[in-house]
């Protein structure tokens, strides 16, 4: 049997369930199909946005003020992104929700798994890609690998937060996932609106 044969074979013997994740994980490592999702009104706000790094003439510190967002392709740009954001200081990941809008900018409200350090981050998602470029006192990870928020907003927040991130990556994705950190949220420490 060649290696040909083999690789056949073992795509033959793959699960549904594994080919729903790397399906998953190839689309929320691809501006490109992520794009390709959006409603035609958003996507087309997307497709003609500026392709940047940063906003030009932005003002204040990037992706702290409603002057220097962060450039993203859409919802599921933003989603994607900010789940991939990592505290600096701690190496810890952060967990999200939509706080409100400001005109077409999104902010949102960040925490960490122990509820003691909390955040909030600007978002512009008019672009065709998401920056590459991270915040002050953050880490960004090369790729996304289980989703850490979402792009809704969540009254009682972080409280449930991992059960409405698993109903986002279904809604998005076809299947529920969410980081297993996202369980252990220490909701009472959090002081967050």
């Amino acid at each position: 049997m060649g290696v040909w044969d083999t690789l056949r074979k073992s795509d033959r013997n793959r699960t549904r369930l594994e080919q729903m994740y790397e399906d998953a994980y190839a689309l929320c490592n691809s501006p490109t199909r992520q794009n390709e999702t959006l409603g035609p009104k958003e996507r087309q706000r997307v497709e003609m946005g500026v392709a940047c790094e940063q906003i030009a003439n932005g003002t204040g510190e990037f992706g702290r003020t409603v002057t220097n967002p962060i450039p993203v392709n859409g919802l599921f740009g933003a989603w994607t992104y900010l789940s991939r954001l990592r505290w600096m200081q701690t190496g810890s990941k952060v967990f999200f929700h939509q706080l409100r809008q400001e005109g077409a900018i999104m902010v949102f409200a960040l925490i960490n798994r122990s509820g003691t350090w909390q955040d909030t981050l600007y978002v512009d998602p008019y672009h065709p890609y998401a920056s590459r470029h991270r915040p002050k006192g953050y880490m960004l990870e090369k790729e996304f690998v289980f989703p850490r928020g979402v792009t809704t907003h969540i009254v009682a927040f972080p409280q449930g937060l991992y059960r409405y991130i698993q109903q986002e990556a279904k809604r998005r994705l076809g299947i529920a996932l969410a980081d297993e950190e996202g369980k252990y949220i220490q909701v009472e420490k959090t002081t967050y609106p």
